[in-house]
């Protein structure tokens, strides 16, 4: 493929190693990987964030959808970290049934 033809053209990758290291060069074929991984990343991310938009029932990905996938898959967050609710502790109804249950045993 072409330069132009990628997501994230060589050139880009150029001047980002350069604000890294101004003298450090990059093969070819590293190039190449470095586009080929990014356009899988970004597809895979999509494709992920296509099946909590299709489960939450909408039409429309929105960017809290991309920063669910991005944080609870590849543990990544952008700015202040959100917490979605998850609650790991049995409710007390629960414990008491678990308790019962025990004693008939």
């Amino acid at each position: 493929m072409d330069n132009d033809s990628h997501f994230l053209p060589k050139q880009k990758i150029l001047s980002l190693n350069s604000l890294i290291k101004v003298n450090n060069k990059i093969d070819q074929d590293v190039l190449n990987n470095l586009q080929q991984f990014s356009e899988k990343f970004v597809s895979d991310i999509l494709n992920r964030t296509y099946l909590v938009t299709k489960h939450r029932q909408s039409d429309v990905i929105t960017s809290n959808d991309i920063m669910f996938v991005v944080e609870k898959e590849f543990d990544y967050s952008f700015g202040q970290r959100t917490h979605f609710p998850y609650n790991s502790v049995p409710s007390t109804e629960h414990t008491d049934r678990i308790a019962e249950v025990s004693k008939h045993k």
